[in-house]
């Protein structure tokens, strides 16, 4: 890495020296105060990780309205709450133990805390792409949905992601010596996954205006013209919200790895450098804790699942026939 080492002929550089690398200023007595700040944001980053999608999780298995599992969509938002789940219990306290103990943490240590950090990215983001597929043909191609879109094809699909990310989350454990060239591929990876959700939302949203348009036209009706334009800002704020959050969480870091890679210049700013690294990768985990807000949660079938386990472990005052009532009336408009 230029911007660490200051030469560029690190493709042979030993995983050892790159975590040596990151380390010794944190190791520092000056900068010991920033690892623990580090630390105790990841620690905050985790407990919020495991509980959002856990909840996600248990209301998918649990589906105790019967309304979440014939969904290939929330198939999709399982397996991608599995993966930020991951994050959530292994990376993120993994994060936080070894910046607590800088300078007494084994390497080996961090490298496992590297590879899966490295998996769990790969996977959260590979099914971000493929819910972003999904919401692609719901919105702008409704009539292909059902027959693309499967229970099927999504667990395949899924499989797919995560038997591919575990295949690579062994390879890079197993070849320690090429492991600035492993990391630089899940860079690139992650950067085409990342280019490929923006074009599907970026295509989507146009497509979904051409026929919102069509349909304006065609509806001689003013309640209709209405109800068409408030879908059409209803949807286009959630597009834009999810692209927004997506590159906010993730284009500053991959920024900072390119900018690791290759800016042989930076090395004389490598504090710096370091502390933008630290600062990224936050923001990089911290996608998997609004996984279940930016996606789930906007979904009314969800937003009823979770209103039912609310009034079933926070009980109002009241008959059991009213709450009765009320759940059937939830179920019936997650339905609709």
């Amino acid at each position: 890495m230029a911007a660490l080492l200051g030469h560029m002929n690190f493709w042979n550089a030993s995983a050892q020296s790159v975590i040596d690398a990151f380390t010794e200023e944190l190791k520092a007595p000056e900068s010991r105060g920033q690892g623990k700040i580090f630390g105790l944001i990841y620690l905050s980053l985790s407990l919020i990780t495991v509980m959002g999608n856990a909840l996600v999780i248990i209301a998918v298995y649990k589906d105790p309205l019967k309304i979440l599992k014939n969904s290939p969509s929330n198939l999709i938002l399982l397996s991608l709450s599995e993966a930020d789940l991951m994050v959530g219990l292994m990376v993120g306290p993994g994060a936080t133990l070894w910046f607590f103990r800088i300078g007494k943490a084994a390497s080996s240590f961090g490298y496992i805390i590297v590879v899966l950090g490295c998996t769990s990215l790969v996977v959260s983001v590979g099914n971000v792409l493929l819910l972003t597929i999904d919401r692609y043909y719901a919105l702008a191609m409704p009539l292909k949905y059902r027959v693309k879109i499967t229970k099927k094809t999504v667990t395949i699909a899924s499989s797919v992601i995560w038997v591919f990310s575990i295949c690579y989350a062994l390879a890079f454990g197993l070849l320690p010596q090429y492991f600035l060239l492993m990391w630089f591929v899940s860079v690139v990876l992650l950067f085409s996954c990342s280019e490929c959700i923006s074009t599907l939302y970026l295509v989507t949203l146009k497509n979904l205006s051409k026929h919102s348009r069509s349909r304006i036209v065609v509806s001689n009706s003013l309640l209709s013209t209405a109800l068409a334009y408030q879908r059409e800002k209803k949807v286009f704020k959630v597009i834009l919200s999810v692209i927004f959050v997506f590159y906010v969480c993730f284009i500053p870091w991959l920024g900072n790895q390119f900018l690791i890679y290759f800016c042989k210049s930076c090395h004389t700013h490598r504090k710096t450098v370091l502390v933008f690294s630290h600062v990224t990768q936050v923001f990089a985990y911290f996608n998997s804790a609004l996984n279940p807000v930016l996606y789930a949660c906007r979904f009314a079938k969800f937003r009823a699942t979770f209103m039912y386990f609310l009034r079933k472990f926070l009980p109002r005052r009241g008959s059991k026939k009213t709450v009765r009532i009320s759940e059937r009336r939830q179920a019936n408009v997650a339905r609709l």
